[in-house]
Formats: C-alpha cells, structure tokens, sequence
C-alpha cells in the first residue's frame, strides 16, 4: 500500500475474509506508519475490555520485520490497517489444497444420519439397535474430532452423542430397578 499514491487518507483493506486454507502477509519493507493487520476478534469495543488489554487493540505485523511473515487461516475475518505515511511493500499468497480432505473428511463424518440409520435398521435385538445407533454416532464424532480438532461443532456433536450414552445407560438401569 503506498499512502503517498492513495486517493484516500489512509490506504488499508476492510474486513474480509481470503480464499484458501492459510493466508501469508510477508513484510517487504520498514520505513513507514501505520499498516498491518486487524483481526476480528481485537475490534471489540473498548468498553468490553479492561485497561491493561489496549495492546491486543493494536495492529499484528511481523516481529522480526523486513522478511519476516504473519500467518492465519484464510477464513479469519481480518483487515488491513491503513498506512499513513510512507510506501508499504508486502507479498502476500494464500496456501490451499486441491482437496482439503480433512475438512471435508471431517463435514461427511458429522453427518451420521444414513450411515447410522443403517446399523440401526440391521440389527435384530431392539438392546443392540440403541446400542449400534449411539456407539456408531459416537465413533463418527470421536474420528471428525481428530480429523478437525479446532472445529468446535464436532466437539458439540461428540458432546451430544456421549449424554444421549449416559442418558440411555440411566434409563434402562432405572427400568431395571424398578422391574
């Protein structure tokens, strides 16, 4: 970004979010105000964080500066902060994958239903229908954890699966108990 050559004050990006996997701002320069970068999450207002906290305010640029790089997944909202004075020299690319199979491996095990259903419609005693159900949903859960441990959704569907377990287990002492 080159402020001087800006029609505007300030040149910068708005938030946004990249296509690809992993996105890669590479310093090219030192010698100027201003830039670097925004990330969704820093842009709270200030009347929700306490005084010490002003830091995580500011913007992210390389630490070791020219050559140096900030990375982050692609579908971080983030912005470009403006440069003020100065010219701005950064190289930024963006990794990806010709099939992101972790992601995609982890959004087909999510999805139980067809292939758990199955199970459960094949199995003879009404006991090992719940049992094959829950301990197949738990499995899928359990492998699209693995397969994507930052996605928060499988952990809630392996959360979901594991009470329905108990929940099952408690039900059929309680009618043990009481027959």
């Amino acid at each position: 970004y080159n402020a001087t050559a800006s029609d505007s004050k300030m040149a910068g990006q708005p938030l946004h979010r990249d296509l690809g996997v992993v996105s890669v701002n590479v310093m090219l320069n030192d010698g100027f105000q201003g830039g670097g970068t925004f990330f969704d999450n820093q842009m709270t207002p200030t009347s929700e964080r306490n005084a010490s906290a002003d830091i995580h305010t500011r913007p992210l640029k390389p630490a070791g500066g020219p050559g140096y790089c900030l990375a982050h997944y692609s579908n971080e909202r983030h912005a470009g902060a403006g440069t003020v004075s100065g010219v701005r020299d950064i190289l930024v690319f963006f990794l990806s994958v010709k099939e992101p199979i972790p992601r995609l491996l982890n959004a087909r095990l999510k999805q139980t239903r067809g292939v758990c259903d199955h199970l459960i419609k094949e199995a003879q005693d009404e006991n090992l229908r719940k049992d094959a159900g829950i301990f197949c949903r738990i499995q899928r859960q359990k492998l699209a954890v693995e397969t994507a441990p930052d996605d928060g959704e499988a952990y809630l569907y392996l959360g979901t699966a594991l009470m329905d377990c108990a929940h099952t287990t408690k039900t059929e002492q309680s009618s043990q108990q009481f027959a």
